[in-house]
C-alpha cells in the first residue's frame, strides 16, 4: 500500500471511529432522556385571588340547588431544563368531610381518612371521573399547559386559571346525599374539596412519558345557605356515599 492509499485508509478509519463514538453517545443520551425523564410539580397559587362559595339554596320549584361558580389559579413548576407540555388523563373531584370536630383534619396524611382510594375512607367523589370522553365541570384540555425551560430556576411557576361550575338539582328524597356537606356548612361555614390529577403525561422534545405521580389540590370553600332549607334536612340521615351526585345530572346554574 503506497503512502497516499495508507493515508486515505487512516482517514477513513478515523472517520468510522468518530461516527461509531457519536452513535454510542447519541444512543446513551436518548436512553438517558427516556429513562431519566423530567418532572413537574403542581400546586395552588397562594393566596388565591378570590374565595369560592359553595351554595345550598331553594329553587322556585322547591328543589334544593347546590354548587357554585368557581375560579381556581393553579401553579405549575417545571423542574427540568426542557420545555414541557403537561396534560392529565383523568381528573376527580373529592369532598373531605370536616365532621363533628375540626381536629379530625389534623390526621396524618397517611391515615385512611385522607386516602381517596381506600375502601374505609370517609371521603366521597363529587361526580364521575373527568377524562377525554367525559366532560362535566370542565374539559380535561382546560388543564393542558406548555412550560418553557426552567433555566435552572425551579422556583418560578407558570399559572393557569381554571374556571368551573358545579350545579345540581337535588330532590327532597335525595337530600341525604348532601347532608354531610350541609352539616359542615352549618357548623363551620366551610367545606373542603380536592382536585385529584391522575395519569399525568409530559411531552418534551419528541417523547411522551407518563409520570407515576398524582397531584392533589385541596380547595377550601365558604358556604352560602338559604335559611329556608334547614327544616328540609331534619328527617334525613348523613350516610357516606362513594359518589355524592352519582344519580343526578350536572347542570350549570348561575348562583
Amino acid at each position: 500500500m503506497n503512502n497516499k492509499n495508507e493515508f486515505s485508509y487512516r482517514i477513513l478509519l478515523i472517520f468510522i471511529h468518530i461516527i461509531f463514538v457519536l452513535v454510542i453517545l447519541s444512543s446513551g443520551s436518548l436512553t438517558g432522556l427516556y429513562y431519566f425523564k423530567p418532572f413537574i410539580h403542581v400546586g395552588l397559587k397562594y393566596p388565591q385571588e378570590q374565595i369560592n362559595i359553595w351554595n345550598i339554596t331553594l329553587s322556585d320549584t322547591n328543589l334544593i340547588l347546590t354548587g357554585g361558580n368557581f375560579k381556581t389559579n393553579i401553579a405549575f413548576y417545571n423542574t427540568s431544563i426542557f420545555p414541557i407540555t403537561y396534560e392529565p388523563q383523568q381528573v376527580d373531584l373529592f369532598y373531605y368531610p370536616i365532621g363533628e370536630q375540626p381536629s379530625c383534619m389534623l390526621l396524618h396524611s397517611s391515615d385512611y381518612h385522607f386516602d381517596p382510594m381506600s375502601d374505609s375512607c370517609s371521603i366521597s367523589k363529587i361526580y364521575n371521573t373527568i377524562n377525554q370522553n367525559n366532560d362535566s365541570f370542565f374539559k380535561i384540555s382546560d388543564l393542558k399547559i406548555t412550560m418553557g425551560s426552567s433555566g435552572w430556576d425551579f422556583s418560578i411557576p407558570k399559572y393557569k386559571e381554571l374556571i368551573w361550575n358545579i350545579g345540581f338539582e337535588v330532590p327532597y328524597e335525595d337530600l341525604s346525599s348532601i347532608k354531610r356537606i350541609y352539616m359542615d356548612c352549618v357548623k363551620f361555614n366551610r367545606v373542603l374539596f380536592s382536585i385529584l390529577l391522575k395519569g399525568n403525561v409530559l411531552n418534551y422534545l419528541f417523547m411522551r412519558k407518563e409520570i407515576d405521580t398524582t397531584f392533589e389540590l385541596l380547595i377550601p370553600m365558604e358556604c352560602s345557605i338559604d335559611p329556608n332549607i334547614h327544616n328540609l334536612f331534619h328527617s334525613h340521615n348523613a350516610p357516606n356515599h362513594s359518589i355524592i351526585f352519582n344519580n343526578l345530572k350536572h347542570t350549570s346554574f348561575k348562583f
